[in-house]
């Protein structure tokens, strides 16, 4: 008789990323397919991060309005200026404080995790982007399992060290609870070891199994797909460039693209502000609106997009990791440097677009043809997609 174990998923969906979708399906089927090789019957019961709650929406209202504070008192005692990270940590405490007292889980999420044996986070980044303050629900569900006596695992998480000093100390807190049993990342690996007191390991994204969740066959299309993210996330992520610098990106890209005969078409990964900005560059350069994909709704229609290119330019992650997947070759523009630990990763044959590049759209589509002449490396991606199936396969060994 096989043996039951009752899992909860923790995923993102309501950010309206796609991406983060795919990472909820990709990892059921590793999960399943892991049981099954086990002789074991998982139920499983898939939680999203619910960022639609009263909770949750008070909890983004307070964290702007301190926001506003900062900037008002940053203005008014220029002259008397004090230390920025000093404000942030001051800030970072009223919101962790006001979280704290305010963030109560749902019974909703009681009630599943109550009767689940363990709670696997599937994945996303959900150490990253402080901006996004993605750790709130970690923390909560972390706390509820340690009270109850449920082990926690994390799985292939996006991580970065914040610039906020207590920031990184509750992280530490959260891996440091004895209910945590296993934490894998996509990222940053030797920052991970600095603050989890567990073994550790660098697996893949589980989207890169999109592949094998849906049989698309990569169409033979000569088309180059360009995928635009919203301009502003690059200063949000630090990067000293304007919502001009990020049009005149694109703007050069696709015009020496033209320029050596390319045809070409923008998409996106589902989030509407980056489609929005996708049809504002189409405005400035007089292009028709039948030059940018739909607006996928599903994975299946993301999956689909992707596969129809020759080969793609993409700055969100996952368009990059669909297309390595399906061996599209691609090659990224970095907002953030999770896109640069993907290319080390996968020992991609051409340089990830940085913002000193920028400017360089010759540059550009120098390294897109080079990774289009080269090609992925195949063998290396077969087996690292190994050594992770194989890493997730001992760890989850569904037997504590």
């Amino acid at each position: 008789m096989k043996k039951e174990i009752s899992l909860t998923i923790i995923y993102l969906q309501s950010l309206k990323s796609i991406g983060d979708q795919l990472i909820g399906e990709t990892f059921n089927y590793l999960l399943n397919n892991i049981a099954k090789e086990k002789n074991i019957k998982l139920n499983i019961t898939k939680l999203d991060y619910n960022f639609n709650t009263d909770r949750f929406i008070k909890f983004l209202n307070f964290n702007n309005r301190l926001q506003k504070v900062k900037m008002c008192l940053e203005y008014k005692f220029k002259n008397f200026p004090v230390p920025e990270k000093i404000i942030n940590n001051f800030i970072f405490i009223l919101i962790f404080l006001y979280w704290n007292k305010n963030g109560k889980l749902t019974n909703n999420y009681k009630n599943t995790l109550k009767n689940s044996n363990a709670v696997i986070f599937a994945g996303g980044g959900l150490f990253q982007h402080s901006y996004n303050n993605l750790w709130c629900f970690a923390y909560t569900i972390v706390q509820y399992c340690q009270k109850y006596n449920k082990n926690v695992c994390f799985n292939a998480i996006g991580i970065e060290k914040p610039d906020i000093f207590l920031e990184n100390i509750l992280y530490k807190y959260i891996f440091s609870r004895k209910c945590v049993k296993t934490v894998t990342t996509r990222d940053d690996i030797d920052y991970l070891k600095t603050i989890a007191n567990k073994n550790c390991e660098l697996i893949l994204d589980p989207a890169m199994w999109a592949s094998e969740l849906r049989q698309e066959k990569p169409s033979l299309s000569p088309t180059i797909g360009i995928g635009v993210i919203r301009p502003e996330i690059f200063a949000n992520n630090n990067i000293k460039t304007s919502i001009h610098d990020i049009i005149n990106l694109y703007t050069g890209i696709i015009i020496e693209l033209e320029n050596r005969g390319y045809k070409w078409e923008l998409f996106c990964n589902g989030t509407l502000s980056d489609y929005n900005f996708g049809l504002k560059l189409l405005d400035i350069l007089n292009k028709d609106a039948s030059k940018i994909a739909k607006c996928p709704k599903t994975v299946d229609d993301l999956l689909r997009t992707v596969t129809k290119y020759k080969a793609i330019i993409a700055a969100r992650l996952h368009a990059n990791i669909i297309a390595t997947s399906f061996n599209i070759p691609v090659i990224g523009l970095v907002w953030n440097k999770k896109l640069l630990r993907f290319a080390e990763i996968i020992n991609s044959p051409a340089a990830y677009i940085t913002s000193k590049k920028f400017s360089d759209s010759k540059y550009i589509i120098d390294e897109l043809e080079k990774v289009i002449e080269i090609g992925l490396d195949k063998q290396l991606i077969h087996n690292l997609k190994e050594y992770s199936y194989d890493t997730m396969k001992e760890v989850y060994n569904f037997e504590n």
